[in-house]
């Protein structure tokens, strides 16, 4: 008798609940997009952090890698930074996935892939940090949309308009004598524009 009470139950609450599920289910629709446009942050499926140009101008750091991990949820295989670290063993990780030389993680500089095709590793000496306008960092598995380099996330540098003439420079001295000297100059030139870091 208790088990036909209990079944009656569940059964009277399963009628009382399909028509809220039925009408969940005819409002539900999905929408894939490849487009990678512009989208408010209510629709975007991902968490996204981004590290604006005022951030990057402020930052002490010497490197590109070296302002990528002021992010805590952003590591690097090595504790060495790119100035001193061999490139193969430079590998980017986020939220601890692929901690190792080889990255799990796609690093984009204006929509090309700065990672190496071989290893996967990324060369942070040639991605110098003055000519950085901002960087958005995307966690979490991004392969649908950017391909099997972005197991672990994307990290998307994008650099300073070369179309305003400007002149960056950072010069910075340590013990032991170790002095670093960085670079930058943009100009416009008629229908061209250059930058040189």
């Amino acid at each position: 008798m208790t088990i036909l009470h209990v079944h009656c139950a569940l059964a009277a609450s399963l009628a009382v609940l399909a028509p809220a599920i039925a009408s969940a289910q005819a409002e539900y629709r999905a929408v894939a997009t490849a487009t990678r446009s512009a989208r408010s942050a209510g629709d975007v499926t991902a968490s996204t952090r981004a590290i604006g140009e005022d951030a990057i101008d402020r930052s002490a750091t010497l490197t590109t890698d070296a302002l990528l991990r002021t992010v805590p949820s952003v590591a690097t295989f090595r504790r060495s930074y790119g100035l001193v670290a061999d490139p193969t063993s430079q590998g980017l990780n986020l939220r601890g996935l692929g901690p190792s030389g080889v990255s799990r993680t796609l690093v984009l500089v204006d929509g090309v892939p700065a990672n190496d095709p071989f290893g996967g590793w990324i060369y942070f000496r040639a991605l110098p940090r003055l000519g950085l306008a901002r960087i958005e960092i995307v966690h979490g598995g991004g392969s649908a949309l950017y391909g099997n380099a972005a197991l672990g996330g994307v990290v998307q540098l994008f650099s300073r308009s070369a179309w305003q003439p400007s002149v960056y420079a950072d010069l910075a001295y340590g013990t032991n004598d170790t002095a670093a000297l960085s670079a930058r100059v943009a100009a416009p030139f008629g229908r061209f524009a250059g930058a040189l870091a």
